[in-house]
């Protein structure tokens, strides 16, 4: 029997259970049916004979703290808590239903994030945890799988079971409460805890999307706490060298080991993360100020175009290029002759140059600073082509532009209607109409 069947007819108090969200040690959230407003609520709920007196006290007490702490916070970032029971069996709280998924499952099925929608997100967070911080509400827990993203991009913040309420705390003085890999030094030391703590745990997290990887890791809860108090991570960009420079100094301002050297507040770390994204998109040559704009994309795809030849140079020789180049023809020739054999392969050269006319802006442009809230690293349309018909463009394609094809393939995808739209738009970047012929064919022939 599923947990779904198990729960029908079920009701906790005057809710009654529509479907099980999910299971844990501690208790059940459920989507439910609250009769009174007509609307679906999720209820999370624990069973009272699951844990002794002692353990089921505290557990309670947590359940107390979370409904005090986000039923007196109203923002749209934030679960909203609508009421808390307890009967003889169990204990409840009501939250708003927010569908969707928690921050750690999508960065990992989306992985890597794009600046712009990682910017976005960081926003949000940050604007939300302002909110909190000026109502009196530290969160002490900030982590992935506590950020539910929904359908239409919104991060909001859930389970405050262990946030700080004024002056008041759940736990005794001294006591360590959060997830070990994201709590601040002073939550292991038992100094005091102020707003700070959650910057911290959120340049953890920013950190991790960025990366890929936590900046604090270890084998043992004891392994980490030391790194936390004591170690400094590597920067951000020692994972991704494409990443500028200055998301490497905001990151590193957040993780500082004492609370007054990070951001004062969540909205100064939230611009400190929009000027770094704003300044990550593009590679501009800094000395001149002028010439083109080079999204940061392109350098990514020429350096897998150049890696073949050039494996671990092929980074440093794009970057140069972006820096140093004053036009299109002066990066390509840079490439070119830096890419030793494979610069006079015809095919090579032709990819080379299509990756490079159709990622260069021709004259500098103001950068906007703030990322779009919600912005998503790829177009709706895409979920609408099956994997088969994009490899099969892609093999098409490869033959005439060379290993750039599949990040064209990609790119046209996000916005192509269907199968033809997406066959049209590739053609567009080949040079004459023999090579969209032939790939036409070829593309027909599968």
């Amino acid at each position: 029997m599923t947990m779904d069947e198990r729960a029908a007819g079920m009701s906790i108090g005057k809710y009654r259970v529509v479907k099980t969200l999910g299971e844990g040690a501690m208790g059940i959230v459920y989507v439910a049916h609250d009769p009174t407003l007509d609307r679906d609520v999720a209820v999370k709920l624990i069973r009272n004979d699951l844990f002794d007196r002692r353990m089921l006290g505290h557990m309670i007490a947590r359940f107390r703290n979370e409904a005090k702490a986000a039923g007196r916070l109203q923002h749209p970032g934030i679960v909203s808590v609508y009421d808390f029971g307890e009967d003889v069996s169990s204990s409840y709280i009501v939250m708003e239903y927010a569908p969707g998924e928690d921050l750690e499952e999508y960065g990992r099925r989306h992985a890597p994030l794009g600046l712009p929608e990682l910017g976005g997100i960081m926003a949000q967070l940050l604007d939300a945890l302002q909110y909190a911080h000026a109502h009196g509400v530290i969160h002490r827990d900030v982590k992935p799988s506590n950020m539910i993203l929904t359908a239409g991009g919104r991060v909001k913040i859930t389970d405050f079971g262990i946030a700080r309420v004024g002056a008041s705390k759940i736990t005794q003085t001294g006591a360590a409460m959060g997830t070990p890999m994201y709590m601040a030094p002073e939550q292991y030391t038992g100094a005091g805890v102020d707003h700070r703590a959650d910057l911290f745990s959120a340049g953890v997290l920013f950190y991790e999307l960025l990366t890929g990887v936590r900046p604090f890791d270890g084998e043992s809860i004891q392994e980490v706490a030391y790194k936390i108090c004591h170690v400094d991570p590597v920067p951000p960009t020692h994972h991704d060298p494409f990443l500028p420079p200055a998301v490497d100094a905001c990151t590193m301002r957040a993780l500082a080991k004492h609370k007054q050297d990070r951001f004062g507040s969540a909205a100064e770390m939230a611009r400190a993360i929009a000027d770094a994204i704003a300044a990550g998109q593009f590679f501009s040559p800094a000395a001149r100020g002028t010439g083109p704009i080079w999204p940061i994309e392109l350098a990514k795809t020429l350096e897998v175009m150049l890696a073949p030849a050039l494996g671990p140079l092929a980074g440093p020789l794009v970057r140069r290029g972006l820096a140093r180049a004053g036009d299109r023809t002066e990066l390509m020739e840079m490439l070119r002759r830096g890419a030793g054999a494979d610069g006079d392969n015809p095919v090579f050269v032709r990819g080379l140059r299509t990756a490079i006319d159709s990622g260069a802006s021709p004259a500098p442009t103001p950068l906007s600073k703030t990322p779009p809230a919600g912005a998503t690293g790829s177009g709706p349309r895409a979920s609408q082509l099956t994997a088969e018909e994009l490899d099969r463009v892609t093999q098409a394609l490869v033959g005439a532009v060379g290993p750039i094809a599949r990040v064209l393939v990609k790119k046209a995808a996000a916005g192509a209607r269907d199968f033809h739209d997406l066959c049209m738009r590739v053609g567009e970047h080949l040079a004459n109409d023999a090579e969209r012929a032939e790939f036409l064919r070829k593309v027909n022939s599968r």
